[in-house]
């Protein structure tokens, strides 16, 4: 605990002086986030967190990842959830790594979520962006890394899609 001294001119801060200091708690030594810094260059952001398992986006990057979840699946919550969780999954495996270590790097990535191109620019349902949002905090609600429109794999359906490849 500080207590200062401060002068004001004028409604402006000119001097702060120090007039006692008290210690409340014995400071501890210890780690208290660990915080993974990923450029990724297919992605075109500056960067991407993940730390204590949870994504961190731009909100333009957000919105990418909404609009790409919708145009795979807008159905339903457990449908939007169960296409980022595909995305989050390879993400987390190292069968995936070559397309990226971050869910959008996976959407991305040449061959993979054909419709990042084109975006919806926030034109999609609160119940893709809290699938996004849950998937981006750990939320998952399969264990699958790839799927298909129906009718064109087998595997379990979830929300118009069947996903298969388990991790």
């Amino acid at each position: 605990e500080v207590t200062y001294k401060v002068k004001y001119q004028n409604d402006v801060e000119i001097e702060r002086t120090e007039i006692s200091s008290n210690i409340i708690e014995e400071p501890v030594d210890k780690i208290i986030e660990i915080r993974k810094t990923i450029t990724n260059r297919s992605t075109r952001s500056s960067s991407v967190s993940y730390s204590n398992g949870v994504w961190t986006y731009s909100s333009e990057e957000f919105d990418l990842l909404c609009a790409i979840t919708a145009q795979e699946c807008s159905s339903s919550y457990q449908g939007a959830l169960a296409v980022i969780t595909t995305a989050c999954n390879r993400a987390e495996s190292s069968r995936w790594a070559k397309n990226g270590s971050d869910p959008l790097s996976q959407y991305k990535a040449p061959g993979q979520f054909c419709y990042w191109k084109r975006r919806l620019n926030g034109n999609y349902s609160s119940v893709v962006a809290q699938a996004v949002t849950d998937a981006l905090k750990g939320k998952r609600n399969h264990n699958y890394l790839s799927f298909r429109s129906a009718g064109y794999a087998s595997g379990e359906y979830i929300g118009g899609n069947v996903y298969f490849n388990a991790k």
